[in-house]
């Protein structure tokens, strides 16, 4: 592990963060001797294609004490001297380290599949040319074929569980018309359909199932599936159980430049067994209103154990999380960096605008710098309850290009009915384009929910539902805005998030 430094200055000087900085070292290289490293940022190669990275060290003649090794060597494998290797499709951290020092940089490799050569497909028959050398007319396949002039799905909309299956009820007219139609799905990782028009149900979210003529695509019908999870844990799910492993439970100092002090404080969640050699998942998880970052897991909530749980019972991969103290005032006459110009404030909102811009430029780059974080938007998510829910769609949904997957406990846009996420198609589409899983999870009893409150989350999810954004909306049945609901909500949340 990574050590955590508490002083401002401190904080700035973590060996390796930036190139040049002088680190403390051990061995046959005094320090005086060893200025920086550097090294490219980013490569890209394909599977069994192969790339030299090379090192740039100050002085040149510490060149030869080099060390480069791979973060995941599943992904690319690098000799010492720096020969890299794709291995499979994904991405890997390749560490280049001064021997003797703590001086190193690393370079992000992003391996992709074999270039293939598409297969020619075979060309139309036609008939030869004739005696006087002109062609005969090409021939039309569907030409003697009876075409469908109507398909029809009798459903508009299903619901179903994960794990279930549904068989479409559909007709094609003529009902003689040959070739007939087939089905597709979407996105056929939430919901898969074969030739036949049966659905199963495997990822949350939402998409559309269509039928449609083989000889005319404009003739085509659509049914609506969105796939949800309803299942309540017992009790048990959020207990502390001595006989599996534990992950550890931390507070870190990092800089910031968006709090009245120079640093803050945040509570982390290490996985069991974590360990430099390997590269982790990251969950930032946001409190409510009122609370601080022991919230989740010293309040009504025990996250820590919900994590260690969910490993043990190999329900979700290793993860890092991260609890900030996420109310940050805000003032309007303060410069901050980083924000832009068009960012809108709510008049109740000023306490919780600004950890969006925290979380991307202080408290995130910090946690890769300081510990091994996986890279890219498929390893980071965002999660946050009540107050914190509003925040996590502020994160998550500004920034689809940085969490793939978000959740929202027992929340709404902190504009209400003026939320500013999804106002057109295009704005889904864009969302939709990036984040694979985005949920929104309420209490049937929370005034979010139903006629007694403002219904909020409701109206969001209508809104999402008219612009075909991907999500699963969830009531959990008998629960208030409460604890004992979003515990349940990041347990589920978390079997997916990830995947």
């Amino acid at each position: 592990m990574k050590k955590c430094i508490n002083s401002t200055l401190a904080g700035l000087l973590v060996c390796g963060m930036v190139a040049g900085l002088v680190c403390p070292m051990s061995g046959d290289v005094s320090e005086a001797a060893a200025k920086s490293i550097k090294v490219k940022k980013k490569v890209s190669i394909s599977v069994g294609e192969s790339y030299v990275l090379k090192a740039k060290v100050k002085p040149a003649k510490l060149k030869k004490k080099v060390k480069f090794t791979s973060k995941k060597k599943a992904v690319a494998k690098v000799t010492a001297k720096g020969k890299i290797t794709g291995v499979k499709a994904g991405t890997a951290k390749i560490v280049a380290k001064v021997k003797g020092t703590k001086l190193k940089a690393t370079c992000k490799v992003t391996v992709t599949k074999d270039n293939v050569t598409p297969i020619a497909t075979a060309p139309v028959a036609t008939q030869a040319p004739m005696v006087d050398g002109t062609s005969a007319p090409t021939e039309d396949p569907f030409a003697n074929l009876t075409m469908p002039t109507k398909v029809d799905i009798e459903e508009d909309l299903i619901t179903l569980e994960i794990g279930s299956t549904y068989e479409i009820k559909s007709s094609v007219l003529p009902e003689d018309a040959k070739p007939q139609a087939k089905f597709t799905s979407q996105r056929d990782w939430v919901a898969s359909v074969d030739e036949n028009g049966k659905v199963e149900a495997l990822y949350p979210g939402m998409t559309f199932i269509y039928l449609t003529s083989i000889g005319d695509e404009t003739v085509t019908d659509r049914i609506e599936v969105r796939v949800v999870d309803t299942r309540i844990p017992d009790d048990t799910f959020d207990d502390y159980r001595a006989n599996i492993p534990h992950g550890q439970m931390i507070t870190i100092t990092y800089p910031t430049d968006y709090r009245d002090t120079p640093t803050a404080e945040a509570r982390v969640y290490l996985p069991p067994g974590y360990s430099e050699d390997e590269e982790y998942n990251i969950l930032f998880c946001s409190h409510g209103g009122g609370g601080n970052m022991w919230a989740w897991t010293s309040g009504g909530c025990a996250a820590d154990k919900i994590l260690d749980n969910l490993q043990a019972d190999g329900l979700m991969d290793p993860v890092i999380a991260v609890f900030p103290n996420c109310a940050i005032p805000y003032d309007r006459n303060r410069n901050y960096p980083n924000i832009p110009s068009s960012a809108i404030v709510s008049d109740w909102g000023n306490e919780y605008f600004l950890l969006e811009f925290e979380i991307l430029n202080n408290l995130f780059p910090y946690m890769k710098d300081n510990y091994s974080i996986a890279e890219g938007p498929e390893h980071a998510a965002v999660a946050g309850l009540s107050m914190g829910g509003g925040q996590a769609l502020d994160v998550g949904l500004h920034n689809p290009d940085v969490f793939k997957y978000v959740a929202c406990f027992s929340a709404s846009p902190f504009l209400g009915d003026n939320q500013y996420f999804v106002r057109s198609y295009e704005d889904a589409e864009k969302l939709n384009s990036q984040i694979k899983l985005f949920t929104l999870m309420v209490g049937s009893e929370d005034g979010l929910a139903n006629a007694a409150g403002n219904s909020n989350a409701k109206k969001f999810i209508e809104v999402c539902r008219k612009y075909e954004l991907n999500h699963m909306f969830v009531e959990n049945p008998g629960f208030n805005h409460e604890d004992a609901s979003w515990c349940r909500d990041l347990y589920k949340f978390m079997q997916y998030a990830y995947k």
